[in-house]
């Protein structure tokens, strides 16, 4: 599925609205308004337009006349700007899909409009031939564009009825008045790219999907299935009959737990402890789907019909996956999707910024000191510790920490709009940290009886960083070039770093046990100190997003978040909306 906000393109001149039906005698009462969508006066001598069932036949021509831009033209009808009946008249629709062209003076189509169903023959512009085409108006209706005078080349994505005819001006929005809002376009799947999973919540008794219409033209969801599993698609959960999605609107299906639902549903959609997968199909064909936690050990397809190595992360309690703005769709569900600490079932998910994979310089990036073992519960008190060797600022949007036990498995995924100088620090841990970044659940590896392993890797899935500790390796796990080099377990509350901060020859002995570990901060030189598991540590002025409570600007130490639309409003989602940033 491709990007799913849509944005008209525009066409020149357009088949804006058509009443093919009047109250009535169709004779001299039928209507074609065009307008101009482009910036130029358009002289419309010449231009000729065109009815079909099966083939195309002409059934008018412009002997002369002009149309601005922005300005709008009725032929045929009553009111009609060019008066004249159409000989033939314009097809009725009915048993199969018909349709209406207009032709400049050399004979190239300028705009198509198809209308009812079922299709066979008849092709939109751009080639494709659809199984249906805007909806068929029955007496006294018209159909037009909405959003008014744009076109997508997809007829029943672009047009709606219209109790209210409105020949010779702009058609309004269906839901301010004039819109038969309880015909949709979409009867057959047709235009089914708009329709999103917006949101969703599992591993509850109160769980909940939300969907989300995307695109310009109402959907009827007859016949279409939520899908589910933890390793196949084995349970679904029908929409009822006669559901339907209208434009810029969401639909909660929810369980019987939910507290906010539109349509109860029964689900069960697993708890992310491996890949598990949520789509939504319309006559057995997949609409959209989300593929949420790690690894992707059931071989998951994504929409592009590849294995999927793009995963949503794995949401919290009181968390959900929202989209990082409602419809925003690239089929890789981990730069769709961010954990959002404050659900919204039924609104708008807060605007974020999508994440902008970058890996110039990447190899810069350092996994430069970790607690796999801190004093007490680990639960909330682990870290990680990365810091930029380079000399150019980074960007991490997508970059990922990865640990290992039997197999990798993902800790934390950097949200978008991460940016970290050259020479600092940027902190990822638990609640009781005071990272930079919250990674809820992070779960290092504590290697009681074999090795385990820490990993960064960039937002393309390259690995830039392994570190492997404990004890023997025991399983399918590897360093850097496919090293086996251990660095031997250290005790309780010892963190490893690297000395000096960013040295790295792929060997055990870059890394040094540290008694009084550095989060954030430069680590110390354990000679000076008197030698291994000796360092002090301390806060480096100026260095590391979180020593001194503030971020701090370009070239001076710390990481930033970018924010390319500005605004405190901005600022905020992004705060609160991906992984709180925690400052010390």
């Amino acid at each position: 599925m491709l990007l799913a906000l849509v944005s008209p393109a525009l066409a020149g001149l357009l088949l804006n609205e058509v009443m093919y039906d009047p109250s009535g005698a169709d004779d001299g009462q039928e209507w074609i308004e065009l307008c101009n969508s482009g910036t130029s006066t358009l002289d419309l001598t010449g231009y000729t337009l065109e009815s079909a069932g099966s083939s195309y036949t002409e059934i008018y021509t412009f002997a002369s006349g002009s149309l601005a831009p922005g300005a709008y033209l009725v032929v045929g009808g009553s009111s009609s700007t060019h008066p004249g009946s159409f000989s033939p008249n314009i097809q009725n629709g009915g048993s199969e899909t018909d349709g209406l062209r207009v032709k400049d003076a050399s004979g190239t189509v300028l705009d198509t409009v198809l209308y009812d169903d079922p299709n066979t023959t008849l092709a939109e512009d751009g080639g494709a031939i659809p199984s249906a085409g805007a909806p068929a108006a029955t007496s006294g209706k018209s159909f037009g564009r909405f959003p008014d005078c744009a076109d997508t080349n997809v007829s029943a994505t672009d047009f709606v009825l219209y109790t209210a005819p409105s020949q010779g001006t702009a058609n309004v929005d269906p839901d301010e008045g004039g819109g038969d809002t309880g015909t949709p376009s979409t009867v057959d799947c047709t235009g089914s790219d708009s329709i999103v999973i917006n949101e969703l919540v599992y591993s509850t008794d109160a769980e909940w999907v939300e969907l989300y219409n995307a695109g310009s033209a109402p959907a009827l969801l007859d016949g279409w299935l939520l899908e589910f599993g933890t390793s196949s698609y084995s349970k679904d959960a029908a929409v009822p009959a006669g559901t339907t999605l209208r434009p810029g609107e969401w639909l909660v299906l929810g369980s019987a737990g939910a507290l906010v639902k539109d349509i109860e549903l029964d689900m069960d959609l697993g708890n992310a402890s491996s890949t598990d997968a949520l789509r939504l199909t319309c006559n057995t064909v997949p609409v959209d789907t989300v593929l949420y936690g790690d690894p992707n050990t059931d071989s998951w397809l994504d929409d592009s019909g590849a294995v999927a190595t793009s995963l949503a992360p794995d949401h919290g309690t009181g968390e959900s996956l929202a989209r990082v703005q409602d419809g925003y769709d690239t089929d890789a569900c981990a730069a769709d999707f961010t954990v959002s600490e404050a659900p919204t079932p039924g609104a708008a998910n807060p605007v974020v910024e999508p994440p902008v994979c970058e890996i110039d310089g990447a190899g810069s990036l350092k996994i430069n000191e970790f607690i796999y073992n801190p004093d007490g519960t680990d639960t909330g008190n682990e870290w990680v510790e990365l810091y930029n060797a380079g000399t150019t600022a980074l960007r991490l949007d997508d970059y990922t920490l990865q640990g290992a036990g039997t197999t990798w498995g993902e800790d934390f995924r950097f949200p978008g709009g991460v940016s970290l100088a050259p020479g600092e620090f940027v902190l990822v841990g638990g609640e009781n940290v005071g990272a930079d970044y919250l990674a809820d659940g992070m779960s290092i590896d504590n290697a009681g009886s074999g090795a385990g392993g820490l990993r960064l890797l960039d937002c393309e899935g390259n690995v830039l960083d392994t570190v492997l500790y404990g004890g023997d390796i025991e399983d399918d796990i590897s360093g850097d070039g496919g090293s086996t080099e251990v660095v031997p377990e250290v005790s309780e509350a010892v963190s490893l770093g690297r000395y000096p901060d960013g040295g790295d020859t792929d060997a055990a002995t870059d890394w040094i046990p540290y008694s009084a570990p550095s989060p954030g901060s430069a680590n110390a030189d354990p000679a000076a100190l008197g030698g291994d598991d000796t360092g002090t540590g301390g806060p480096k002025p100026g260095g590391g997003c979180n020593n001194d409570g503030a971020p701090t600007a370009p070239g001076e130490g710390g990481c930033t978040t970018v924010l390319p639309f500005g605004g405190m409003e901005v600022a905020l989602a992004t705060v609160a909306l991906l992984r709180r940033r925690r400052r010390g």
